[in-house]
């Protein structure tokens, strides 16, 4: 069943849903996360959130209120053998 499908038919009280990306890099992975987080933010509008995808996944420039979504909602990760 789709994301969209799910929140349809269960009106948004549905439970923990498990998401399985299996990525060999973990720059990838790291970006697949952040999209899917971006995607199932409920407290940005449609549009808003549209934009934002559209913005991380094409690598274009960020707007000022992106980037700051992006500061504000990730982490720094670092590997340990490489610090």
């Amino acid at each position: 069943m789709s994301l969209c499908r799910l929140h349809r038919h269960q009106h948004g009280n549905s439970g923990p849903i498990n998401l399985y990306v299996y990525e060999e890099e973990p720059e990838v992975l790291l970006r697949h996360i952040l999209l899917l987080y971006v995607l199932l933010d409920g407290s940005l509008l449609a549009k808003e959130r549209k934009e934002m995808l559209l913005e991380l996944h094409s690598n274009v420039l960020l707007r000022d209120q992106t980037a700051a979504y992006l500061g504000k909602h990730s982490r720094v990760c670092s590997h340990p053998s490489k610090q």
